[in-house]
C-alpha cells in the first residue's frame, strides 16, 4: 500500500509568469520534489491580493513549458487539458473573495519504472464565458457582483519531480547534451556587430544546469580577441527541452578570418555530475562587411586593438604602482602603437611608458608598462590611455579608461538614461539609449536588462542590452542597445535595471514610442 508522504523539498519564492495576471499569489511559486516514495500530496495556497472577486478560476496541469527561445508556452488550455495519468488536482475550479485564500492540493503518484526528472505546470485560468455571464447580471438586475474578467488568462507554477536511478552518478552528461550547428549572423542595422546562435537540447533523463560564454579568436593563431556572455548566461535545461543560446560581439572587426567558440559548463542539478564542453564555428569578415559594421555613433572606426584590461582602476596612497598591459594586434599587419594619456583637467600626474613605441606583428601580443607619478594629496585620477598608430589613420584611437582613487577617498556614482531613439527594420525594433554618468565617481563594468511593458503594466519583452562601452568615467556618456522582435507600433514603458561590478544597482523607468 502506498504511504502518503509530505513534500520533501520545495523552494519558496514569488514568481508570476505574467504580471498582467495581477492579484493572484500562489505559495509556493515553484515546487521541487526528490521522490523517494511513490505518492505525494503538495498543498498550495492561492491568495486574491486584489480588491476584486476572482470567480471561475479553473485549475489544471500542463506538461508544456518553454520553447527553444526560452518563452513560456502552454499547448494545453482548460478546454484542452493534457492527459497526465500520474498527477492530479483535488479541485478544478476556485472562487476567491478579495483578500481571501483558497487551498489547492497537487497529488503525485509515481508509476513503476518512472526514472528521471519530470516537469509539469499548475495552471490557473479564468473561464471568461462564465465570468461574462455573471457580469451580465449587473446589467440586468443592477446588482453589483464585484467580480472581474482577468485581461490575460493564465499563470503557471512550475512543478519539478526527480525520481533518481541507482546508477545516476555514473551518467556521462556530455553525451546527452546535443548541439544544432552553430550559425553566425552579421548585424549591420541598429546594433552593429556579429552574433552566434546555437540551439542545445537535453536528451537525457535529468535537469541540467548550463553556464554559457563565448570567445572570438583569430582563426590562424587562436589569439583571443573578444569575450561575450551567453544570452541567456544560465539555463536550467529540462529533459527533452531545447534552448537557443546567442552571443553578441558588438563593434567593428577588421577584414580577416575568425572563429567563435561557445563554452558550455554542464551540471546535473543537485549533484556533483559536471562536465565542460565547447563548440566552434569559423567565419570570415570581408572588406564590405567590415565597413558596414561601422557604428554611426562612433567618431570613426574603433581601432583594431585588444587589451587584457577593460580599465586601469586601482587605489593608491601617494604613489601609483606600474601597470602592465597585454596588447593584442588582431590584424594581419604590423602596428607601431604610440601610447599617450589624457587626464581630466587640473590633474597633476607625470606619466611614462616602456617601451615608448610598441611594435606588434599581426596576430601577436606585447606588454606595455605604464608608470604614473602622482602627488600625495591627489584625490583621484580619471582619464584615458590612448593607443594610436600610423597604420590606423582611418581609425579612432583605442581608449582604455583610467580610474585611480586615493585610499580612503569617498565618491558617488550615478548613471541615468538621458536620451532614447527607436528604429525599426523588417523584423526587429532597435532601441538605443544614451547612458550618462552624472555622478562624481567611476562606474565599472555595467550590465543589466530592459523590461518592456505596456502602460497597463503588461510585460511585452525582456531585453539583454549590448553596451558600446561597459565602463563610464564621471561626465561620460555611452550607448546601450536592445533588440526585440515582439514589439508592435505603440507606446511602452522601459524598466531599465542596471548594475556595476561593485554591486551597485541603478533603476530607471522611461517612456518609449514605436512607430
Amino acid at each position: 500500500m502506498n504511504i502518503k508522504k509530505s513534500l520533501l523539498m520545495f523552494t519558496l519564492f514569488w514568481v508570476l509568469m505574467n504580471e498582467a495576471f495581477a492579484g493572484i499569489q500562489v505559495t509556493p511559486a515553484i515546487v521541487r520534489i526528490e521522490a523517494k516514495g511513490s505518492e505525494y500530496e503538495i498543498p498550495l495556497t492561492v491568495k486574491n491580493t486584489s480588491d476584486k472577486e476572482m470567480s471561475y478560476l479553473q485549475t489544471y496541469l500542463s506538461n508544456n513549458i518553454r520553447n527553444e527561445d526560452g518563452d513560456w508556452v502552454y499547448a494545453t488550455t482548460a478546454k484542452n487539458k493534457a492527459a497526465i495519468d500520474w498527477a492530479a488536482l483535488d479541485k478544478d475550479m476556485m472562487e476567491i473573495k478579495p483578500g481571501d485564500k483558497g487551498d489547492l492540493k497537487i497529488i503525485i503518484k509515481i508509476k513503476p519504472g518512472m526514472v528521471g526528472d519530470f516537469n509539469l505546470a499548475l495552471m490557473l485560468e479564468q473561464d471568461q464565458d462564465k465570468m461574462r455571464e455573471k457580469l451580465s447580471t449587473e446589467n440586468k438586475t443592477g446588482q453589483k457582483v464585484g467580480a472581474q474578467i482577468l485581461p490575460l488568462m493564465r499563470v503557471g507554477i512550475p512543478i519539478y519531480i526527480r525520481k533518481a536511478s541507482e546508477d545516476m552518478m555514473s551518467i556521462k552528461i556530455g553525451s546527452v547534451i546535443k548541439y544544432d550547428p552553430m550559425e553566425m549572423h552579421a548585424l549591420t542595422k541598429g546594433i552593429k556587430g556579429v552574433k552566434s546562435s546555437q540551439v542545445i537540447e537535453n536528451t537525457g533523463m535529468y535537469e541540467t544546469l548550463v553556464d554559457t560564454r563565448c570567445d572570438m579568436v583569430n582563426a590562424e593563431n587562436k589569439a583571443k580577441l573578444k569575450s561575450a556572455k551567453g544570452m541567456p548566461e544560465k539555463i536550467a535545461l529540462l529533459p527533452t527541452e531545447r534552448r537557443r543560446v546567442e552571443c553578441f560581439f558588438p563593434g567593428v572587426l577588421p577584414t580577416g578570418n575568425y572563429e567563435v567558440v561557445n563554452y558550455y559548463d554542464l551540471n546535473v542539478r543537485n549533484t556533483e555530475i559536471s562536465e565542460k564542453t565547447s563548440q566552434r564555428k569559423d567565419f570570415q569578415v570581408s572588406a564590405e562587411l567590415a565597413q558596414s559594421l561601422q557604428s554611426e555613433l562612433d567618431t570613426g572606426l574603433p581601432a583594431p586593438v585588444i587589451t587584457d584590461l577593460t580599465e586601469l582602476a586601482d587605489q593608491f596612497s601617494g604613489q601609483v604602482k606600474p601597470f602592465k598591459i597585454k596588447v593584442t594586434n588582431p590584424t594581419t599587419e604590423t602596428l607601431q602603437l604610440e601610447p599617450s594619456i589624457e587626464l581630466a583637467e587640473g590633474t597633476d600626474v607625470k606619466t611614462s611608458f616602456e617601451p615608448e613605441t610598441l611594435e606588434i606583428e599581426g596576430g601577436k601580443s606585447a606588454i606595455l608598462t605604464v608608470k604614473m607619478d602622482a602627488a600625495a594629496d591627489t584625490a583621484s585620477i580619471y582619464g584615458h590611455l590612448l593607443l594610436t598608430a600610423p597604420e590606423m589613420e582611418d581609425y579612432a584611437p583605442y581608449e582604455l579608461p583610467i580610474a585611480l582613487k586615493a585610499a580612503g577617498t569617498e565618491g558617488s556614482s550615478e548613471i541615468k538614461v538621458t536620451g532614447i531613439k527607436v528604429e525599426a527594420d523588417e523584423k526587429y525594433k532597435h532601441i538605443k539609449l544614451q547612458l550618462s554618468n552624472t555622478g562624481a565617481d567611476f562606474v565599472p563594468e555595467i550590465s543589466g536588462d530592459i523590461t518592456v511593458k505596456t502602460f497597463t503594466g503588461q510585460i511585452v519583452d525582456k531585453l539583454k542590452p549590448a553596451f558600446k562601452d561597459t565602463a563610464l568615467l564621471p561626465g561620460e556618456q555611452t550607448l546601450l542597445y536592445g533588440v526585440s522582435d515582439k514589439l508592435e507600433a505603440g507606446s511602452y514603458k522601459l524598466d531599465i535595471s542596471l548594475r556595476d561590478r561593485a554591486g551597485k544597482t541603478y533603476q530607471q523607468e522611461i517612456d518609449a514610442s514605436i512607430n
